[in-house]
């Protein structure tokens, strides 16, 4: 069974067959967390806190994602849905964020961005004086917003490094300047000021690039990278204190290749932080030849149109009757597309097909 977004959640699957149904077995200690579904995380220390639903418990996690603890909760535990900040209290209602002064009053709301708020943080406490910031992990969003004191819309964090967040229902404060996501089946780990990872291609000569990306972890980089979907390859970089670094050599010139980042953010479990695909597409050997892109464009023409299956003639006369396109008409359609081809070649300087 599968929900097509973060707002979706089954409350209860009930399995009919002849084998037997067991319930997860107890994690030995020490062991890597296994975990299909968190909505719930927190930050103890260094460890982290989970609500594990299969089995009804409390998980507690090293940062390296190894069980040291379970506990039994009488009650499933909640995203916090309301904080404080100063005399101002913001509480998620519905799709907004209500902000009301010490006296209960609705002083402002915010709206901006959010379509169905999970739960809410502030740094108000930590850093007082430096900006501090409202956090909101909104699954109907996907995305992890950042909103000031005053309600205005800041930032967002999606994830897309690692091909988007999928259910992002609950966040926590994770050490001194990190926040870490409850995001469906792994949590996340990201800095606060939500810089996703965007790596950056230099052209050093036709056959050779540079890729630099922001470093958030101390594994040794790399790239797997391919050409025409044919051949793959390994690359070790180099990293320092602020951004990893790898050299590609020995590429044809003129070639579009895809690329995949290690280490992308960190998450537990480590596997769940599959870089996306990247491209780039090296430079021209010769300096006067120009580069251009070749969209591949598919055109769905249906020949028959009728609704009559649906809507019959006795009862809705007035419904048309549909009609089928004639061999004159689709000639006339390749004609057009023959023209739009020619159209856009034209008017992006010749780089666009």
């Amino acid at each position: 069974m599968q929900a097509s977004d973060g707002l979706s959640e089954f409350k209860s699957v009930k399995v009919l067959g002849k084998g037997m149904n067991t319930a997860p077995g107890r994690p030995e200690k020490g062991s890597v967390a296994s975990f299909r579904h968190v909505g719930y995380v927190q930050a103890i220390g260094k460890n982290l806190a989970i609500y594990n639903p299969e089995r009804g418990m409390m998980q507690t996690l090293t940062p390296e994602g190894t069980v040291i603890h379970e506990s039994v909760l009488k009650m499933k535990p909640e995203p916090s849905r309301e904080v404080m900040a100063g005399e101002r209290r913001y509480s998620i209602e519905g799709k907004r964020i209500l902000i009301t002064n010490e006296s209960g009053a609705v002083v402002d709301s915010i709206t901006e961005r959010l379509v169905s708020p999970s739960c809410i943080l502030t740094d108000y406490a930590l850093v007082r004086q430096m900006s501090p910031s409202i956090f909101v992990a909104d699954p109907g969003a996907n995305a992890i917003h950042q909103f000031s004191l005053m309600g205005l819309f800041l930032k967002s964090f999606t994830a897309s490094s690692i091909g988007g967040l999928i259910a992002p229902r609950c966040i926590d404060f994770y050490g001194n300047d990190e926040i870490v996501i409850a995001d469906y089946d792994r949590l996340v780990f990201i800095k606060k000021n939500l810089e996703d990872i965007r790596p950056e291609v230099f052209h050093e000569s036709p056959t050779d690039v540079g890729i630099v990306w922001n470093r958030l972890s101390s594994s040794t980089p790399s790239i797997q990278y391919s050409m025409d979907d044919k051949t793959w390859q390994h690359k070790v970089g180099t990293r320092d204190s602020i951004s990893n670094t790898v050299r590609l050599t020995s590429l044809q010139p003129l070639t579009r290749y895809s690329f995949k980042i290690t280490p992308t953010l960190p998450t537990i479990p480590s596997d769940r932080s599959s870089s996306r695909m990247y491209r780039f597409t090296t430079l021209p050997a010769d300096s006067s030849m120009m580069a251009l892109a070749r969209l591949r464009v598919l055109c769905m023409v249906y020949r028959t149109i009728s609704y009559r299956d649906v809507y019959p003639k006795e009862k809705y006369p007035h419904i048309p009757d549909g009609r089928t396109i004639t061999d004159d008409e689709l000639t006339y359609l390749r004609e057009a597309c023959t023209f739009n081809t020619e159209f856009y070649f034209r008017n992006s300087s010749c780089r666009v097909v």
